[in-house]
């Protein structure tokens, strides 16, 4: 499974439950969301609990997050961090330092 379809799943799951680790839903819930069927739905839910992302529970119709799932989830959330290359400016563009100093920062 891609990652970008567990974190779909896995954000979508949390939409639901919020971030209560003891709450569960129903794939139901978790299918409308996504716009998928059932089917669908419980094949992704059986496969990121192979992969201990979420917990499916209930004769496989209930799924909550596991700590996996939801650390994917707040991961994600996050900003990532710059590569550290600063961007190329095509030949001509002045920099940053040139031009205009405004008038309330002059240079010393």
């Amino acid at each position: 499974m891609s990652r970008r379809r567990s974190l779909q799943f896995c954000r979508s799951l949390h939409q639901v439950i919020g971030d209560d680790p003891l709450r569960w839903t129903t794939i139901t819930a978790v299918a409308d969301r996504l716009g998928i069927d059932q089917d669908e739905a419980e094949a992704l839910a059986a496969e990121l609990d192979a992969a201990h992302l979420v917990r499916v529970g209930g004769g496989g119709h209930s799924v909550t997050l596991a700590e996996a799932g939801r650390r994917l989830v707040t991961d994600a959330a996050k900003p990532q961090p710059s590569s550290g290359r600063q961007r190329l400016r095509p030949a001509g563009e002045p920099g940053r330092d040139v031009g205009s100093r405004g008038k309330g920062n002059p240079r010393r």
